[in-house]
């Protein structure tokens, strides 16, 4: 798994986790019908809600990562390559081109 999609699932988790927790907020709210005693399933139904919301917006924001692409090389250490970046040999034999001011 590439450190950028482990990046994404923490992230991830963390949102599932956090407003999951925020939803225990409802204990506050109405103590009699959200309690650890007499309402635990409406409370895990209100913890399971929100860490859905969460998730939906975190997915929102940020989309599931391509993975890069790696090469190994002869000594067997993956490097990352990344096609879009140019080498500066290739800016020196072919830089790019830009119009002329005032055009």
């Amino acid at each position: 798994m590439s450190p950028t999609v482990r990046k994404w699932l923490r992230g991830l988790v963390a949102a599932a986790v956090n407003s999951g927790a925020s939803a225990v907020t409802v204990v506050v709210v109405d103590p009699f019908k959200f309690n650890l005693q007499n309402g635990k399933s409406e409370l895990l139904q209100v913890v399971i809600v929100s860490a859905i919301v969460g998730i939906s917006l975190y997915l929102k924001d940020h989309a599931l990562p391509e993975d890069e692409p790696y090469v190994i090389q002869s000594d067997g250490v993956p490097v990352i390559r990344r096609p879009w970046k140019r080498s500066a040999a290739q800016e020196l034999s072919n830089p790019p081109k830009f119009p002329p001011l005032g055009e």
